[in-house]
Parts: structure tokens; C-alpha cells; sequence
């Protein structure tokens, strides 16, 4: 069973990365009608880009956290891809990643009342 959406998730990555439901199915050695069926009762062209990215990151974050020998390369793409997904989940970048801050905006042209008064 757990195999089984193992393969059934693997087949829908394949699926959102451009593969045709065709070549999933030469791929894995699946029946083409199977991987067919899945795309219609999972309804995978109606899932959001969100959710798309978010159940991929997840995916690659599951496969590094469980690696056993992580190396420097490793921790800093499960730091990227975990501040990708807060950004995912807030809906918003943050400020302190991107590196901007808000600042006011200037008034053109604009005296205060000491200018006006010294002219």
C-alpha cells in the first residue's frame, strides 16, 4: 500500500514536470490506462502551481533530511527550500531575504512652513 502512493506520487511528479501520461507510463512500467485513471481521479491538472510546488519541495526536503552523509551543499538547499516554503505558506516574500525594507516616500516639491516663511 505504501508503495503503491509512493509510485502513484512519482507518476504525478513526472506528470506536473511535463512528462505525457505516455512516457510516465514506459518510465515506470505501468499500464498507460493506469496512469490515466490516476490523472482523472486525482485530478491532477486542477491542482493549483502552489500546491504543486509546495508537495515538490516537500518531496526533495524528505529525500535530504532522510539522506544519512549530508554534506555542506545539502544543509543549505534544506535552508532554501524551507525558506521557500514559509515564503509559500505566508503568501509573501519576506523582507529580510530579499533585502528590501519599505522607506517612506518623499514629497516632491513640498516646503515646510520655515521655507515658506524664509522666501
Amino acid at each position: 500500500m505504501i508503495q503503491d502512493a509512493f509510485v502513484r506520487q512519482r507518476a504525478r511528479q513526472l506528470y506536473w514536470q511535463g512528462y505525457p501520461p505516455a512516457e510516465i507510463s514506459r518510465l515506470m512500467g505501468i499500464n498507460p490506462n493506469t496512469i490515466y485513471a490516476w490523472k482523472k481521479r486525482d485530478q491532477w491538472d486542477e491542482t493549483p502551481p502552489v500546491q504543486r510546488v509546495t508537495q515538490s519541495i516537500d518531496a526533495r526536503l524528505i529525500q535530504l533530511t532522510e539522506k544519512q552523509n549530508k554534506t555542506g551543499g545539502d544543509f543549505k538547499e534544506i535552508d532554501l527550500l524551507t525558506r521557500q516554503l514559509k515564503k509559500l505558506h505566508d503568501g509573501q516574500p519576506d523582507a529580510t531575504v530579499t533585502g528590501k525594507k519599505g522607506r517612506a516616500k518623499k514629497l516632491k516639491n513640498h516646503f515646510t512652513p520655515e521655507q515658506i516663511a524664509a522666501l
